[in-house]
C-alpha cells in the first residue's frame, strides 16, 4: 500500500543534478522507479516509500501498528507462541490501518512476549491448567498472575528457595517476583487473617500442611502437619528415635527438607535406639510412683550424655540392663537405699523387666551380695587388688582373698605334694605341682600336673580349667622327691610349623628308682600347640647317679637361646645336666653336703660351655663354674651364710641359717624381707616397677603365708590367710609367686602327714 503524493514534484533522482519541477504525467509514468524515502527500496517494491524505516526486510517493531517489513501485518506475537503481546482493543486504539491478525483475535494476552527482554518468552504464555508452570523459579510461566511460591495453594510459602544454585529467603524473592511480573498480590491466596501469602510452609506439596494447621499433628506418620519443625519421628524431642522409625525417617527428611540440613537434633551415633519416645502412663518410677518424662530416657552417648539413676525402675540410658544393679557388674546389693515394702527386691526386678520388655534377660538378674554397687570392680568373687585398701570381692578382707583348692565342686586331695611353681604360657596361668598321689581330674599316682587357669578370668580362688596336662605320668618304679623347678622360654619358636610360635616351659625334678636305687635328675617340657590351643607334654632327658639321695635344692634355668641348665644338690651330691648342642653335658660331683644350689648369669657362650652356679651348705656358700668337660671349676668363697637359695629370672631369694630372708637382683645389693620373722621358704617375682616376695614364716599359731610387694626398697607386707577347710592340721610348707601386668598369683603346698590330706592352694590378685 502506498501513500498519496503531492501535486508538484521535483524529480531530482530522474533528471540529474539540481532539481527540476516536472509535470504529474511524467511523474506518474516514472514513479515505480523512484525511491522517494531513500531507504534503498524503489516505490514499486516499498509498501511505504515515504518512510525510510519501512521496507521489505526492515526490523519489525511489535505492537506499533506499522507493517515495517512490508509483510502485510504488524508483529503482534513476538515470541511466536500463539499468544498476542497486545490486545485487539489496545491495538485498534493505535488507529493503524494494519489489521489485527485473525488467529490472535480472542486469545488472552501473553505476559512475556518479547524474547529480547525474556529469552525464554516462547515457553511463557497463558495456561489456566498450570501445566507449563515451574514453581519456585520466580517466573510467572503460565501468565496467571498467581503465586509462584505456593504450589499447594494454601497461602503459605516455604522459608527459602534455590535460584541459580543460591539459597535465598522466599519473602525477599517473592517481592522481586511481584514487581517483575506485576502480580496482583491482593488476588493471591492468603491464609485466614493475613492480607498476603506468608512464609513458613514446610511441605508445599500438601495443602493440609502449613504453620496454622488446625488438624492435630500425628507423630511417626512422616508428616510435620503444623510445620513446627520438630522431628516427626522423635516425639519427646530428645534427639533419639525408636528403632521402628529407621524405615520412614529418611523418606520424611527428603520430602520435607530435600537436601537442606534438618532443623532438629539427631544423635550421630545411635539415633534409632530410643527405648521410650512417648509418654506412657504405665511406666512409673519407684518407690514414689511418679510419671516418667520420655525426654529423660535415651541412649547415653558422647554427644548426648545421660545419667541412669539406679533403683528407680527406669532404664534411662536404654542399656537393656538391670536397673537394680547400679554398677552393672551382675550383682545387686542386699539393701536398697529406700524401703521397697511391701515389695521385695525380686518383685521390683520382675516388674521392671516386664515394663521394659526385658523378661528374657531377667533370668540372670538374681544374684545379690554386692557390697559396693557403685563400683563395677567390686562384687562377690571380684579380683582383689593389692594395696588399694578396698574389699573388691566383698569378703570383708581388703587386699587379700579366699584361696582355691579344687574345681569348684570338691577340693582336690594330695599326698606329699612338692613345692608349687607358677608360670604363664600364652593366655594361660599354670600352677605346677608334683605329688605321690592325688584325687583330681585324671587322678594318677606319682604324677606332675599343671593346673590351667585362663589369665583373663583368674580371680582369687578360681577353679582351674578341666583336663589339666601332665608333665610326668605314672611310674611304679620312679617316686618323685619333694623339690621341682620351672623355667619359661622367653623366645618361643614355631615347633609345629604353622607360622605361630609355640610357648613352652621346662620342668626339672628328681625321682628315686625304688628298684635300682638310682636317683634321676629329669627335665621335661610342656608346650602350647598353637594349631590346637592345647598344652601337651614333650619328652625330655633323664640323668642318674648310682646312689640314692634326697634332693635339698634344685634349679632349672634357660639361657637366652633356650638351652636347658638343670641342677640338683643334696648331702654329698651335686648333680647337673645341661647342653647347647646334643649330647647333653652331664656332671656329678660327690663331696660336701649342700643345702641349696642355683645357676646365675647364664649367657650364650657356645662350646666350651660354662655355667656359673652357687652351692651353699651349713651356712657357707661357694661359687663354681660348670664346664663341658664335665667338671667344676672352683670353689671360691661367696659372702653370706645361706641355707636356702633360689634364682628366678634376674632375682635371687635367700634364707640364712638364722631364718632371715634376703632378696637381691643378680649383681645388686641385698634387701631384707619379712624382717623380724623366721622364714622357712621364699620365692620372688619381678614385674617392673614392682617386686613380689612370697614367704612361709613362723607365726604365733604356726607357719603363715605372707606377701611383700612394691618397688624394690619400699616393699609393703600383706598376710595371706591360707586355710583349706577340708584339711585338718595343715602346715604351709612351700610357696611360689608369679606376677605380670594384670595378675599376681601365689600358690602354696601344705603338709599334714596323713594320706590324701595334704593340700595345694592358689590365689590370684590384681597388681597394685
Amino acid at each position: 500500500m502506498h501513500r498519496t503524493v503531492i501535486a508538484s514534484l521535483c524529480l531530482c533522482g530522474l533528471l540529474g543534478p539540481g532539481c527540476t519541477f516536472i509535470s504529474r504525467d511524467l511523474y506518474e509514468s516514472r514513479r515505480d522507479e523512484l525511491d522517494q524515502d531513500g531507504d534503498g527500496v524503489v516505490y514499486a517494491d516499498d509498501c511505504d516509500d515515504d518512510d525510510p524505516s519501512v521496507y521489505p526486510g526492515a526490523l519489525e517493531i511489535p505492537y506499533d501498528g506499522v507493517d515495517s517489513d512490508c509483510n502485510g501485518q504488524d508483529l503482534i506475537d513476538a515470541d511466536g507462541d500463539g499468544f498476542p503481546g497486545i490486545t485487539a482493543e489496545a491495538y485498534a486504539a493505535l488507529g493503524s490501518d494494519v489489521p489485527y491478525p485473525e488467529p490472535l483475535v480472542g486469545k488472552p494476552l501473553d505476559c512475556a512476549d518479547d524474547p529480547a527482554e525474556i529469552p525464554t518468552a516462547a515457553s511463557i504464555h497463558p495456561d489456566p491448567t498450570h501445566a507449563i508452570e515451574t514453581y519456585y523459579d520466580a517466573i510467572d510461566g503460565d501468565c496467571q498472575g498467581d503465586n509462584d511460591f505456593d504450589f499447594d495453594g494454601d497461602g503459605f510459602m516455604p522459608d527459602v528457595v534455590v535460584l541459580e544454585g543460591v539459597t535465598r529467603p522466599t519473602a525477599e524473592v517473592f517481592q522481586e517476583y511481584v514487581q517483575a511480573w506485576h502480580a496482583d498480590v491482593d488476588s493471591m491466596v492468603a491464609p485466614p487473617g493475613h492480607p498476603a501469602p506468608v512464609v513458613g510452609d514446610c511441605d508445599d506439596l500438601d495443602i493440609d500442611v502449613h504453620p496454622e494447621n488446625t488438624i492435630p499433628d500425628v507423630f511417626y506418620d512422616g508428616v510435620d502437619r503444623d510445620c513446627d519443625h520438630r522431628n516427626d519421628y522423635d516425639q519427646d524431642g530428645d534427639c533419639f528415635m525408636p528403632p521402628e522409625a529407621a524405615a520412614g525417617y529418611a523418606a520424611y527428611v527428603k520430602r520435607t527438607y530435600g537436601n537442606q540440613p534438618v532443623p532438629f537434633c539427631v544423635d550421630p551415633d545411635r539415633p534409632f535406639e530410643d527405648c521410650l519416645d512417648a509418654p506412657d502412663p504405665s511406666i512409673r518410677t519407684v518407690p514414689d510412683g511418679g510419671p516418667v518424662d520420655p525426654a529423660t530416657v535415651h541412649p547415653d552417648t558422647a554427644t548426648y550424655p545421660l545419667l541412669d539413676e539406679a533403683y528407680d525402675g527406669v532404664d534411662a540410658d536404654c542399656g537393656a540392663d538391670n536397673d537394680f544393679d547400679g554398677d552393672h557388674d551382675g550383682f545387686m546389693p542386699d539393701d536398697l537405699p529406700y524401703d521397697p515394702s511391701p515389695d521385695t527386691l525380686d518383685d521390683l526386678v520382675q516388674a521392671y523387666a516386664a515394663t521394659w520388655g526385658y523378661e528374657d534377660l531377667a533370668a540372670d538378674w538374681t544374684v545379690t551380695g554386692d557390697c559396693d554397687d557403685a563400683r563395677a570392680d567390686t562384687y562377690p568373687g571380684a579380683l582383689e587388688v593389692l594395696g588399694d585398701g578396698l574389699d573388691q570381692d566383698c569378703a570383708g578382707t581388703p587386699d587379700t582373698a579366699a584361696w582355691g583348692f579344687g574345681d569348684g565342686t570338691t577340693d582336690f586331695d594330695w599326698t606329699r605334694p612338692t613345692n608349687p611353681e607358677v608360670a604363664r604360657i600364652g593366655d594361660t596361668l599354670l600352677v605346677l605341682v608334683g605329688a605321690e598321689t592325688g584325687q583330681i581330674p585324671g587322678q594318677q599316682t606319682e604324677f606332675g600336673v599343671a593346673l590351667p587357669f585362663a589369665a583373663a578370668t583368674a580371680r582369687n580362688g578360681s577353679a582351674p580349667q578341666p583336663s589339666p596336662p601332665y608333665w610326668k605320668t605314672t611310674s611304679d618304679n620312679l617316686h618323685m622327691q619333694q623339690v621341682l623347678d620351672v623355667a619359661v622360654r622367653d623366645n618361643p619358636v614355631d615347633e609345629d610349623g604353622d607360622g605361630v610360635p609355640d610357648p613352652s616351659l621346662t620342668v626339672a625334678y628328681s625321682t628315686d628308682n625304688v628298684v635300682t636305687g638310682f636317683t634321676h635328675l629329669t627335665v621335661n617340657s610342656l608346650r602350647l600347640q598353637s594349631t590346637t590351643g592345647l598344652l601337651s607334654p614333650v619328652g625330655g632327658t633323664s640323668d642318674f647317679v648310682s646312689d640314692a639321695y634326697a634332693t635339698t635344692g634344685l634349679d632349672v634355668r634357660l639361657d637366652p637361646s633356650g638351652n636347658v641348665f638343670a641342677l640338683a644338690c643334696a648331702d654329698g651330691w651335686l648333680h647337673m645336666t645341661f647342653s647347647i648342642t646334643p649330647p647333653p653335658v652331664r656332671g656329678t660331683v660327690q663331696g660336701d653336703p649342700a643345702d641349696t644350689c642355683f645357676f646365675h648369669d647364664l649367657v650364650d657362650t657356645g662350646p666350651p660351655e660354662q655355667a656359673p652356679l652357687t652351692v651353699c651348705a651349713g651356712g657357707a656358700c661357694e661359687a663354681y663354674v660348670a664346664t663341658d668337660e664335665p667338671a667344676l671349676d672352683g670353689p671360691a668363697a661367696v659372702g653370706g651364710s645361706w641355707v636356702f637359695g633360689d634364682a628366678d629370672g634376674d632375682w635371687i631369694s635367700l634364707i640364712d641359717d638364722a631364718g632371715e630372708a634376703t632378696v637381691r637382683e643378680i649383681g645388686g645389693a641385698d634387701e631384707r624381707v619379712f624382717v623380724g620373722e623366721t622364714v622357712r621358704y621364699l620365692d620372688v617375682a619381678y614385674d617392673p616397677p614392682n617386686l613380689y616376695v612370697a614367704g612361709v614364716v613362723d607365726g604365733v599359731g604356726g607357719p603363715e603365708v605372707k606377701l611383700a610387694y612394691g618397688p624394690p626398697g619400699a616393699l609393703v607386707e600383706q598376710d595371706l590367710a591360707f586355710d583349706d577347710p577340708s584339711v585338718v592340721g595343715e602346715v604351709p610348707a612351700a610357696v611360689a609367686v608369679y606376677a605380670d601386668a594384670d595378675r599376681v598369683a601365689v600358690a602354696v603346698t601344705a603338709l599334714t602327714g596323713r594320706t590324701l590330706e595334704d593340700s595345694v592352694g592358689w590365689v590370684f590378685l590384681g597388681p597394685p
